[in-house]
C-alpha cells in the first residue's frame, strides 16, 4: 500500500441473477401439476369429469383464467380431453398417458408424501369427531345419522354417492358439537379432493361404504365412542387405499 494512502473496503460480492435457473411455478403450472398428481395416484379417475372452470377457480381459490391455462395445458399434454355437446366436459384421459407426462416432471414423491399425511389427518380427525358425537349426540342428531345414512344406501350413482356421503360425515360433525374441529375436517378434506369430491365409485366400494356408515351410525346411537371412533378411522383408511376396478 503507498504511504498515504486510504485502506480500500473489499468489494461486496456480485451475485448473477439467478431468476433464469430458480423460478417459482406459476399459478397455472402448479394447478397443472397438482391435477397430474391426483390422476397418478388414483384421486382422480381415468375418464371422471372435471368441474366446470368457474367451479374449479372458486373451490381453489384462483382466477379462472389460471384454471384455463392449466387445463389447456394438461389437454396439449394429452392427460385431459375436452368434448362438446350436451355430455362434453373436461374428462381424464387413460392413466399410462398421465404417468408419462409425470416422468418428466419430479413432483410425485413430494406430492405422494404430502397426500399420505393429509389422509392421515383426516381419519384421525373424523375419528376423533364420531368419538365426541357419540359421547354428546342427543336423540335429533342420531335420527339425523340415520337418516343420511339411509338415504347414502338408497343411491345408486357416484354423483349421487359422493353428495350423500358428504351430508353422512357432515351430520356426525353436526352432532360432535364443535364447530371448530369440524372445519378442520372439512378444510382437510377439501385439500384431499383439490377442493371438489373426486373419490372413486364402484357397485363393490359403495357396498362396502354402506355397510361402513350403518356400523358407524349404530355405534354413536349407542354411545359406543370407543367403537365409533374406531369403525370410522377404519372406514377413511380403507377408503383412502382404494380405487374403483377399471373396466
Amino acid at each position: 500500500m503507498a504511504a498515504g494512502s486510504t485502506p480500500q473496503e473489499p468489494a461486496e460480492p456480485v451475485l448473477p441473477d439467478l431468476r433464469a435457473v430458480v423460478q417459482q411455478p406459476s399459478t397455472p403450472e402448479q394447478i397443472a401439476e397438482h391435477i397430474l398428481s391426483s390422476i397418478v395416484v388414483g384421486a382422480l379417475a381415468e375418464g371422471s369429469a372435471l368441474p366446470p372452470e368457474r367451479q374449479l377457480a372458486q373451490a381453489l381459490e384462483v382466477s379462472r383464467s389460471s384454471v384455463r391455462l392449466a387445463l389447456a395445458r394438461l389437454e396439449q399434454d394429452g392427460v385431459l380431453e375436452r368434448r362438446r355437446g350436451r355430455n362434453g366436459g373436461t374428462f381424464v384421459r387413460p392413466l399410462h398417458e398421465a404417468r408419462s407426462r409425470l416422468a418428466k416432471t419430479s413432483g410425485l414423491e413430494a406430492f405422494w408424501q404430502a397426500r399420505e399425511e393429509l389422509l392421515d389427518a383426516r381419519a384421525l380427525l373424523n375419528r376423533l369427531l364420531s368419538e365426541t358425537a357419540a359421547r354428546r349426540r342427543g336423540q335429533q342428531h342420531v335420527e339425523a345419522i340415520m337418516a343420511a345414512q339411509a338415504e347414502h344406501a338408497r343411491v345408486a350413482d357416484a354423483m349421487q354417492a359422493r353428495a350423500a356421503d358428504g351430508r353422512f360425515h357432515s351430520a356426525i360433525a353436526e352432532a360432535s358439537g364443535n364447530a371448530e374441529l369440524a372445519r378442520l375436517a372439512v378444510e382437510v378434506d377439501s385439500r384431499i379432493n383439490l377442493g371438489f369430491r373426486h373419490d372413486p365409485f364402484s357397485a363393490s366400494l359403495h357396498a362396502q361404504a354402506v355397510e361402513h356408515h350403518r356400523q358407524i351410525a349404530q355405534a354413536i346411537a349407542d354411545a359406543d365412542a370407543a367403537a365409533a371412533g374406531e369403525l370410522t378411522e377404519q372406514h377413511f383408511r380403507a377408503t383412502s387405499a382404494q380405487r374403483a376396478p377399471e373396466n
